[in-house]
Order: C-alpha cells, then sequence, then structure tokens
C-alpha cells in the first residue's frame, strides 16, 4: 500500500500543473469576491452649512446603526479621502438636506443613501416637534424615545443583519464556496486514476500480486483524501494567516467539518468512475457534476436567497450544501457541535451510501 501511495505522490511531483492550477484558481477567485465586497469602509460627514455640534449630532445617530462607519470630519479633509481612495462615499450635509459623493467602487450606496434619509427625516420631525412645543429638541428626543420604549403598537421585523435571520458574510461565502467547489475537480481526479490504471493495465497486474485487493482501494482512497483535504486546510490556513479571515474564532472546528466533505467527495469520484467507461468521459463529466452542485448547492451564491422550490429541493441531494451550511453556521453564526451533527450526519450517510454503490458497481463491471 505504501509503495502505491509512494508511485501516486510521485507522479503528482513530476506533473503538479494541475494541483497548482486549483490552488491558484481558489485563492484568486476567493479573495477577488471576497475582499471587494466585505471591505469595510468608513464614511466621512461634512458640512459648510450646519454647526458642527448638529453635525456631531446626526453623525452619533448615523453609527448608532453601525458604529464607526460614520465620522465628522472638516470639507477638505473629506474629499482628501475620496482621492485618495482611502473612502469611496463622503455625506455632506446641507441646510436643505444631503449630497452623496460617491465613487465608480461604492457598492452600498443605495443602503447609505436610504440609512441617511431615514436619520434626516427623524431628526427633522423631532425638530419640527420641538418648535411647536416651544422645547429643546434634546428634550423631545429624549421623551420620544422614552415612549417608543412601551410603544401602543410591535411591530417585529427581521432583516438580514438580525441574530435570528440571515447573515450574509462575503468572505467566508466566497472563501468555502470557491475553496468546495474547486476541491470537487481535485478529488475526483485523483481518484480517476484507479480508472487510468484500469485501461493502462497495471490494475490487473496490481490484484495478482499478494497485496489485497481491498488495501489496494484503501491506498487510491486515502491518496485521494490527503490531496483534497491538503488543499482545503492550505488555502483555509492561507486566509487565516495573509487575509485575517478569523473563522468564527473556530478554526479547528472547521477544518475538522471539512473531513466529511472530502470523504462524500472521493466517494461520489468512486461512483463516477464505477458507471464511467473512459478518462475522457470522466473528464467531461466532472465539469458539469461541480459546477451544477455548485450552483444548486450554494458555493456561489448564498442558499439563503434562493426561494424556487425545486431548486431547494435539489439542493438536498448534492454534499456541498450541508458543507456550506456547516462551514458558514460555525464561522458566521457560532455554531457548536451540536447544531453542526445533522448536516454532518447527512454527509457521512451520503458518502457511505455512494461509496458501497460505487465500489460495487466497479467491481461487477471491471472485475
Amino acid at each position: 500500500m505504501r509503495a502505491i501511495l509512494w508511485a501516486e505522490f510521485r507522479q503528482v511531483l513530476r506533473r503538479p500543473t494541475m494541483y497548482l492550477l486549483m490552488l491558484l484558481l481558489t485563492v484568486l477567485f476567493a479573495a477577488a469576491f471576497g475582499q471587494k465586497v466585505t471591505q469595510d469602509w468608513t464614511i466621512p460627514v461634512f458640512s459648510e452649512e450646519m454647526d458642527q455640534e448638529e453635525v456631531d449630532r446626526l453623525v452619533e445617530r448615523l453609527n448608532g446603526y453601525k458604529p464607526d462607519s460614520f465620522e465628522a470630519v472638516e470639507a477638505d479633509e473629506a474629499l482628501r479621502k475620496i482621492d485618495a481612495g482611502e473612502s469611496v462615499i463622503a455625506l455632506e450635509l446641507t441646510e436643505e438636506g444631503y449630497r452623496l459623493l460617491a465613487t465608480d467602487r461604492a457598492t452600498d450606496v443605495s443602503m447609505v443613501e436610504q440609512l441617511v434619509r431615514g436619520t434626516l427625516e427623524q431628526q427633522r420631525w423631532i425638530k419640527r416637534a420641538a418648535e411647536q412645543l416651544n422645547q429643546p429638541p434634546e428634550k423631545v428626543e429624549k421623551e420620544v424615545a422614552e415612549y417608543l420604549k412601551q410603544p401602543p403598537l410591535m411591530l417585529s421585523v427581521t432583516t438580514f443583519r438580525t441574530e435570528e435571520g440571515f447573515r450574509y458574510d462575503a468572505q467566508a461565502q466566497a472563501v468555502f464556496g470557491m475553496t468546495l467547489f474547486y476541491a470537487i475537480y481535485t478529488i475526483t481526479y485523483t481518484v480517476s486514476r484507479i480508472l487510468q490504471r484500469k485501461k493502462e493495465g497495471i490494475w490487473d497486474r496490481m490484484i495478482i500480486t499478494p497485496v489485497s485487493r481491498a488495501r489496494i482501494f484503501f491506498a487510491y482512497l486515502l491518496f485521494g483524501f490527503l490531496l483534497g483535504y491538503g488543499e482545503i486546510a492550505l488555502i483555509f490556513t492561507l486566509f487565516r494567516t495573509a487575509f485575517r479571515m478569523d473563522f468564527g474564532g473556530s478554526f479547528g472546528m472547521v477544518l475538522l467539518l471539512c473531513i466529511p466533505y472530502v470523504f462524500v467527495t472521493i466517494a461520489l469520484g468512486i461512483c463516477l468512475c464505477a458507471f464511467i467507461r473512459s478518462p475522457q468521459h470522466l473528464d467531461a463529466a466532472v465539469p458539469l457534476l461541480a459546477i451544477s452542485s455548485a450552483m444548486v448547492g450554494g458555493a456561489f451564491w448564498p442558499i439563503e436567497i434562493v426561494s424556487n422550490d425545486v431548486l431547494l429541493f435539489l439542493s438536498k441531494l448534492v454534499p456541498i450544501t450541508y458543507a456550506m451550511e456547516m462551514l458558514k453556521g460555525v464561522a458566521v453564526y457560532g455554531w457548536g457541535w451540536r447544531e453542526v451533527a445533522e448536516p454532518m450526519t447527512m454527509l457521512v450517510a451520503m458518502g457511505v451510501i455512494l461509496m458501497g454503490i460505487g465500489i460495487h458497481v466497479m467491481e461487477k463491471r471491471h472485475g
């Protein structure tokens, strides 16, 4: 068995192009999609018409929705930040309203505008009420806040940023999605070496040796596991160290949760090798399987935004759905072992079933 492992690893070292390409593509796509969207910007706020005290009060209210997202600066400093690329949006407050200065790199202009408009309208209502009551705006605002603690009508709203609802983390989505997607290629092509050895006649020579057929199978499965899991672990380590991704503070748990995904992907590769006759046919089938699984399973975009019942049903049939659920659950929602038990069990069950079918059919067809 060790001789088989050593021989296969030597083949990889002689021709490492495909494996290096998988690593490079994963890092490039994950960094591009994750970094661009998740970059946090502080929005400079300035005004040449309002006094500084009023600007500071509005900035404090805006930061109440998302801390440290807005900062009061002078007009020259705000324009300098925009020119230097340190900020993509600047907010200018005027007596009549506001004006947003946005660069072409700004992706959340509508969200910022909605937040600013709502805050300014609320301030305007309080100011009018203070004028009619002949009281300071601060006192009116405090009385309104006290009144709203026990309002006559309660309205419950769930958004994608709440604890209970869908929380979108673009970096986690990109890193997990791209890594699991390209790992399908690496693992299935690694397992397909069984098919290649059968075509070359090497498999027939191996099975007449004293080494049992089970040990030969196990050697190839271990070879696929080491390469696939090593690729995933290397990419996650790179993003943890170079891109400072915190993985929800559970990096070790995330690595352990990748084991059942690698196992079921190896089992899927065995199944493909059992039903496909030649390596050329496998080369055509793997991209179709990988891309369709990634699209349906939520590797390219969050499965939470899909509402089509047919697609949601199909997503339950592909392993990448459960792997994404586990990894995002730990990294984004802070899940523990209890929460990941169900998707992990599904992956193990799928792996056992696919492995059993694949080995049985392969032995029956190829002898």
